[in-house]
């Protein structure tokens, strides 16, 4: 079958004892989106049956039913579009940098949308009640693709510009100079947290507070104590509806951590310096 140009992507759901009956799922990277069904997208040629060691979501090696992304974003205007944005039925909203979904290199991760047969259901996600159904982002191989690019549950796919472009508030002062860290942080930050922070209002996730509205975690925390919480937030603190993953550095560097600091740290100061004209 052929997969048109995706995106604004919708997810129909009918649930039966907690069990996905049906899925839809429509795709559009400009214009004209396209409506596929579990079974259109079960019965594609491009489907394979894949191995993922060591699963991020099911912390165990699993098989999917998948196709390549790449089968999906054949014709994405990437001088429109930079990011492919996943919002899933719990309101995570990634952005899957359209780069790295479409590096042809031989030894790149390759991104594969992972499909959940409607006759053999995946098993309940690690102390949830449900799967990653009914469609699912994984990686091969999954070494060095950070958790968050791997969005499950996935409702809705959009191909989109860069979150500073559609956020201007995002971005850090641009008088700092090309090689300050809170430009690299400003990247972190719009990779890794923005699926579930906002930022000064920008971003479009609300599982998470906003990091610099009304308060940057720098008024409230030291230096020390945000980086352990960022690195493993239960290690810390416990609540019931705890839902903030452990950043390890395998999937988030030192070197990429102390860019996000410092891109927060800047934050602050530049919010501050505004209130003040």
């Amino acid at each position: 079958m052929r997969f048109a140009t995706v995106l604004a992507l919708s997810l129909a759901l009918v649930f039966s004892s907690h069990r996905t009956l049906a899925a839809n799922l429509i795709l559009e990277t400009g214009s004209n989106p396209a409506t596929l069904s579990t079974s259109e997208l079960l019965a594609s040629p491009a489907r394979q049956e894949i191995a993922i060691g060591n699963d991020v979501a099911y912390q165990r090696d699993m098989r999917f039913h998948a196709i390549p992304m790449k089968s999906l974003l054949s014709g994405v205007d990437q001088s429109r579009f930079d990011r492919l944005q996943a919002v899933a039925l719990d309101g995570f909203v990634a952005q899957l940098p359209l780069s790295l979904l479409l590096d042809d290199r031989p030894d790149a991760p390759q991104a594969w949308l992972a499909i959940e047969p409607v006759d053999s259901p995946w098993p309940a996600l690690p102390g949830k009640t449900v799967s990653a159904g009914p469609f699912y982002v994984v990686w091969m191989p999954a070494d060095g693709v950070g958790g968050e690019l791997w969005p499950y549950q996935v409702a809705e796919l959009k191909a989109v510009a860069s979150p500073t472009k559609r956020w201007p508030q995002l971005s850090p002062d641009p008088s700092l100079p090309a090689d300050s860290p809170a430009w690299h942080g400003a990247e972190v930050f719009t990779t890794q947290c923005i699926a579930c922070h906002k930022l000064n209002g920008g971003g479009g996730s609300d599982i998470g507070p906003d990091l610099n509205q009304p308060h940057n975690p720098y008024e409230y925390l030291q230096p020390d104590a945000l980086r352990r919480l960022i690195r493993d937030s239960a290690a810390l603190r416990h609540w019931p509806e705890q839902r903030m993953p452990a950043f390890p550095e395998s999937s988030l560097s030192d070197g990429d951590l102390d860019a996000l600091l410092a891109y927060l740290e800047q934050m602050l100061a530049q919010r501050k310096a505004e209130a003040a004209k």
